[in-house]
């Protein structure tokens, strides 16, 4: 169980002020992606002894596998929002990398529907 995903999943983020969704750029420095030391050692630690992993408070619904670790993880939407939507409009089942570098194969993602941004 842990508070944010291990590697910045979302893709594109809703514009909450003038509508519609934009790329994200730079580093999401609040997902356990950051900072990259602690991120290794932990995946270093579970490799091997652990196949799941829950997360949450990123405002996206995902599923995704660090393939090299042999770990999994879920992630909930944060619970109460309405303006401000993360969303990962990679090609599922397939390998991507976040903006730190971090290989991920994305499994599933519930990205909010067009009408709400």
């Amino acid at each position: 169980l842990s508070q944010t995903p291990f590697a910045s999943l979302g893709t594109h983020i809703t514009n909450w002020n003038t509508g519609g969704i934009m790329e994200v750029s730079g580093k999401a420095r609040d997902t356990n992606g950051f900072p990259e030391v602690g991120r290794e050692r932990f995946m270093d630690i579970v490799k091997g002894c652990s196949t799941l992993s829950i997360a949450g408070d990123q405002h996206l619904g995902v599923a995704v596998s660090y393939d090299e670790y042999g770990l999994m993880e879920c992630s909930s939407p944060a619970a109460v929002n309405d303006i401000f939507w993360r969303m990962n409009l990679n090609a599922l089942g397939e390998s991507h990398e976040d903006t730190f570098g971090h290989q991920y194969t994305l499994l599933n993602a519930w990205n909010v529907e067009e009408q709400i941004y």
